[in-house]
């Protein structure tokens, strides 16, 4: 850990002072530079090429302290910075601000931790409240040699979501530890991906666990809260704009202001979370002989939705293959948006499309 003591500016409150050299050792190229610390971004790991950038910025806004990563664009109080760095340490903190405060304000409540800073940013970081995920590792956290990180950046996965995104090396005991009896433990465990699923506020409303091998289920989709609908990216989608909808949340994260429906009934979900038709494009996945994702093409169109169809000359299969074959996201968008059609249009096309 690094002392930061020499370093404290004037105006720092003395309790985040203390707290930022107590999380320096949890921040690689940890430094103090004019009245900032600076540091590569614990959230996506900062730059992958260059392991000596850091663009991650502790900084103090009038009295208070924030985050902000000049590389992901996530930007944060230092509350949920400690929060990311060590549970333990951000519960102790809270503790302290809650004493300081009252012996401050005789106020009860810690306004601090519950404040967002005001910067201006295209991202819209939602962090998990108290959620079984506390006993997993992020991607992030995970060792660039460690096999899930391989995989997830062999995927081509962008790192800023890899701090949204969690190993369960036993998922099935992990699932029990929080839904009792789920599955059967006689029955072999297996590693998988965790997706968290989040509503608009970020609260925890489940999972989906994806398997990295062939056998078994590819996806298994958790539930905690039946009465929020099994969709995955709420928590950073603005509704009030056009959203992609798409089967499987990787494929999603590749393109902005996109929603997955993780085994929800498509227009049950459209309608309990409150989106425009106008707003809306379907994204299926790039499979015209598959006679399921067929039927739902046509019963969106059917209802008067704009769905993408692919391309007959395009022969991968979702979005993330595409990627992953040399197509940039920003051209896989172009193409979803050149080949996005609804009424009458969409009918032709969808019966030329799915004889390809």
């Amino acid at each position: 850990m690094i002392d930061v003591s020499p370093m404290r500016d004037y105006n720092m409150d003395h309790t985040d002072f203390k707290y930022i050299g107590l999380i320096s050792s949890h921040l690689p190229n940890f430094k103090k530079r004019n009245n900032v610390y600076n540091c590569r971004c614990p959230f996506c790991g900062d730059s992958k090429k260059d392991r000596s950038k850091a663009r991650g910025y502790i900084i103090d806004v009038k009295g208070q302290t924030f985050y902000k990563c000049h590389n992901c664009g996530i930007s944060t109080n230092l509350y949920k910075l400690i929060e990311f760095c060590d549970t333990q340490l951000a519960d102790q903190y809270k503790s302290e601000k809650f004493v300081e405060t009252r012996q401050q304000n005789r106020i009860s409540r810690i306004k601090l931790i519950d404040k967002q800073p005001d910067f201006t940013s295209n991202a819209k970081p939602i962090f998990i409240k108290y959620s079984p995920l506390r006993d997993l590792q992020k991607i992030s956290q995970l060792k660039p040699e460690h096999p899930v990180k391989k995989y997830i950046e062999k995927r081509l996965i962008p790192s800023k979501f890899h701090f949204k995104l969690f190993y369960a090396p036993k998922f099935k005991s992990w699932v029990n530890s929080f839904i009792p009896h789920k599955f059967d433990l006689n029955q072999p465990d297996e590693p998988r991906l965790v997706i968290p699923l989040l509503d608009s506020y970020g609260n925890f409303i489940g999972i989906q666990g994806r398997n990295f091998s062939k056998n078994g289920l590819r996806y298994i989709t958790i539930i905690v809260d039946n009465s929020k609908p099994k969709v995955y990216g709420l928590d950073h989608t603005d509704l009030s704009k056009t959203t992609y909808i798409f089967e499987g949340p990787i494929d999603s994260m590749f393109i902005p202001n996109s929603l997955a429906m993780t085994g929800a009934d498509c227009l049950h979900a459209i309608e309990t979370i409150g989106i425009s038709k106008d707003n809306v494009v379907f994204c299926y996945d790039n499979e015209p002989r598959n006679k399921q994702i067929c039927d739902r093409i046509e019963k969106m169109i059917n209802h008067g939705y704009k769905t993408v169809l692919w391309p007959s000359a395009l022969k991968h299969k979702d979005v993330n293959d595409m990627v992953v074959a040399g197509i940039k996201p920003v051209d896989v968008k172009l193409m979803i948006d050149t080949n996005t059609v609804s009424g009458l249009e969409a009918k032709m096309r969808f019966s030329v499309w799915r004889k390809c």
